[in-house]
């Protein structure tokens, strides 16, 4: 952990999403939800944070846990709209690694 406080976390990580440096914003946003999990926005770009870093499983967990625990409606459709075309895009990769050539 660090001694930086959640809201210093949290605009770290959305200055890091905001400069595509995913990693950095993944970072600094697990560590926002590590200290608050409830901290609906910080859950919200760590989902994005994710799915822009390529991650789509966890970025699918995310939005679902957003989905089905948030209390702020807006949020909860957010998540809800980007839940289908993660799972679209993770079809997707599953049919592509299927038909690659073994070797």
């Amino acid at each position: 952990m660090t001694d930086k406080s959640i809201d210093e976390l949290l605009n770290e990580g959305i200055a890091a999403y905001r400069c595509q440096d995913f990693l950095a914003a993944l970072a600094r946003l697990s560590e926002t939800v590590a200290i608050e999990p409830r901290h609906w926005k910080a859950r919200l770009y760590l989902a994005m944070s994710y799915y822009r870093s390529g991650q789509l499983l966890l970025a699918s967990k995310e939005f679902r846990h957003i989905a089905e625990n948030c209390p702020l409606e807006n949020l909860r459709q957010n998540a809800e709209a980007a839940l289908l075309p993660i799972k679209e895009e993770i079809v997707l990769k599953t049919v592509e690694l299927n038909r690659a050539p073994s070797f």
